[in-house]
């Protein structure tokens, strides 16, 4: 029985993790997957944060790099996060989910160290833009939310043949 993998898929001993992957068991996915990449969104789809940036942190492709920036913000190590956005903007300055997700992180370090700088207080804290989503939202939903507005400013496709 041969199976076909998608693109991104190099081994076929990868082909159990996919089925894996596909089905949701995505701890045996990790734990089938040879591909670092492939076990890394694996680990980082079963909640496993740390084990993700371990994968990930065994490929040096921008894909590897954004992911690990991702699973390192889950982890709240925003440091780390920003500077695997860092490689991937070195390696790909036009990527802008990356650039995207550096400008989060570093406006919440800066709102980190203000409120840090001033003396507790019971107030809330400042609203975000209208629309947008809290700061403390993870980069995936904060990513989906983007691609919302982006396709709300798209205009529609043409009208006509589908071909």
């Amino acid at each position: 029985l041969a199976v076909l993998l998608p693109l991104g898929v190099p081994h076929a001993d990868d082909a159990h993790g996919l089925l894996f992957y596909q089905e949701g068991h995505y701890r045996a996915a990790a734990e089938a997957f040879d591909d670092p990449l492939w076990r890394g969104n694996a680990w980082y789809r079963a909640g496993e944060y740390q084990r993700a940036v371990t994968a990930y942190a065994m490929s040096q492709s921008v894909t590897a790099h954004y992911n690990r920036g991702n699973a390192l913000a889950r982890l709240g190590r925003l440091d780390e996060a920003i500077a695997a956005y860092l490689v991937v903007l070195a390696l790909d300055p036009a990527h802008a989910d990356a650039r995207f997700n550096l400008a989060l992180l570093q406006r919440r370090q800066q709102q980190q160290a203000r409120s840090a700088a001033t003396a507790p207080s019971d107030q809330p804290e400042p609203a975000t833009a209208k629309g947008a989503p809290p700061l403390s939202a993870p980069p995936v939903i904060l990513l989906k939310e983007r691609l919302r507005k982006l396709a709300e400013r798209a205009a529609p496709p043409p009208r006509g043949e589908p071909w």
